[in-house]
């Protein structure tokens, strides 16, 4: 039984998520700039999810590129080009990211493998206040031995036509306090979890999904 809510989780599930399929977008659709769904609100002193607007724009093609850029305090538009092996020992292949980042992928082969994305307190023993308007897209994130993306106590997450698959744990994790997420255009393979929610004594959750959300092979609410 939910507990009456100290944290309101909300997570957007918007047309295009299949956990069977590539869920390519229609010819005609261009991809917009701008956040839809619970990422687009105005909340907690954010105003949508505009990522790393206004910041410099690199290219990286290491772990190292992607680690140094996505936990500065700057802006940053983190061009993501080829595949990067985020190679570490036991379940630390995760790269922290800090607030207002967009981490995007070039062309049609950018990958991290074996390691995923975290979006929170910081792995490393960084301490961000809470880490927000963050934007992950066109991303193929596989093989980690945790999750893809892992989101505690963040806020204002745009993740987007990015590809999911054989992950040792949950392909999403949504966690502690998380909101205002949006997932789209996005396809999930061969993980434990789909996409996790909850690990909160308080939760109460809000789920937005369109027409394929029925589609997905597991969708994990857990309390404490």
């Amino acid at each position: 039984m939910m507990k009456r809510q100290n944290h309101l989780i909300a997570v957007a599930l918007v047309a295009g998520v299949s956990a069977v399929g590539a869920g390519e977008a229609p010819a005609e659709r261009t991809w917009s700039d701008t956040a839809d769904g619970f990422a687009s609100v105005n909340a907690l002193g954010q105003d949508g999810t505009t990522g790393g607007a206004g910041g410099k724009t690199v290219t990286v093609t290491t772990r190292a590129g992607l680690e140094e850029y996505a936990a500065r305090k700057a802006p940053y538009i983190i061009r993501v080009r080829g595949a990067i092996a985020m190679k570490a020992k036991g379940r630390g292949a995760r790269v922290d990211v800090a607030s207002d980042k967009t981490i995007i992928g070039v062309g049609t082969d950018a990958e991290l493998v074996g390691g995923g994305l975290y979006v929170g307190r910081g792995a490393r023993g960084i301490h961000y206040p809470r880490a927000h308007n963050v934007i992950i897209r066109n991303l193929s994130i596989h093989h980690s031995r945790n999750d893809g993306v892992t989101m505690d106590n963040a806020h204002h997450v745009w993740i987007d036509h990015c590809h999911f698959a054989s992950h040792a744990d949950g392909c999403i994790d949504s966690r502690k306090g998380t909101t205002c997420v949006t997932i789209s255009w996005c396809s999930f393979r061969h993980g434990g979890k789909t996409i996790g929610v909850g690990w909160d004594k308080n939760l109460a959750l809000r789920v937005f999904w369109w027409e394929f959300l029925p589609r997905f092979q597991v969708l994990s609410i857990i309390g404490m």
